[in-house]
């Protein structure tokens, strides 16, 4: 059995739908983060990923518990969100949007 050269093996393609679940697991492994939102049609969908290129671009809509310092925990997520993405997909991260909204715990 031969082994093909490194550029004549094929390419591995990341779509939207495959980065939108690592951006949500990825988001979910934080403790803070109570919920990733990932509701509404498909048309206006909560949290997505898209693919352009070599890059991704996030949007997440997450819960969080209240009280929490939100300009400090939303650079958090975006940090480790993106990182994740990266680490997992081998693509640069261009940006993560965030909307977060708050529950109040017991």
């Amino acid at each position: 059995m031969t082994t093909a050269a490194v550029g004549q093996r094929g390419r591995t393609r990341i779509t939207d739908r495959v980065a939108t679940r690592i951006a949500i697991q990825s988001a979910a492994e934080l403790p803070a983060v109570l919920r990733v939102d990932t509701g509404g049609p498909m048309w206006a969908q909560a949290t997505e990923a898209k693919v352009a290129g070599e890059a991704i671009a996030i949007r997440l809509a997450v819960t969080v518990a209240y009280p929490v310092p939100l300009r400090e925990l939303s650079a958090q997520i975006r940090d480790y969100v993106a990182h994740r993405v990266a680490q997992l997909t081998g693509l640069a991260v261009s940006r993560v949007d965030l909307r977060i909204t708050t529950e109040l715990q017991p």
